[in-house]
């Protein structure tokens, strides 16, 4: 299921076929567990170094700080982010950058 799989492209008569060499199969019934397999340990490692609120959804990874001061969040949520890089370069994955969003909300409680 893991090994051994392509992915073709055809546009205006032209084909383009690659081996696909990471990641699970989209739609793949094993797909799930295996991701689970995985992102289990990041997450119980932001837990135990207290990094991030993290929650992983489908084939999602959302991290959250609380803070008074918008500088200490912010600076709390790049440490995050170098945590999850980090620890992603060690197993030979990587962040996709293009889908990485950050957001601040603020919400003064009197």
């Amino acid at each position: 299921m893991l090994r051994s799989r392509s992915v073709t492209a055809q546009l205006d008569g032209a084909t383009v076929t690659r081996e696909v060499e990471k990641g699970c199969p989209q739609g793949g019934v094993l797909s799930p567990l295996i991701w689970d397999m995985v992102v289990h340990d990041l997450l119980l490692n932001l837990k135990k170094h207290n990094v991030s609120y993290s929650q992983g959804f489908a084939d999602d990874l959302g991290l959250m700080n609380v803070g008074k001061y918008p500088n200490v969040i912010c600076d709390h949520m790049n440490q995050s982010l170098k945590f999850v890089d980090s620890w992603c370069k060690k197993i030979s994955l990587s962040v996709m950058q293009k889908r990485q969003r950050q957001f601040i909300s603020l919400i003064k409680i009197v």
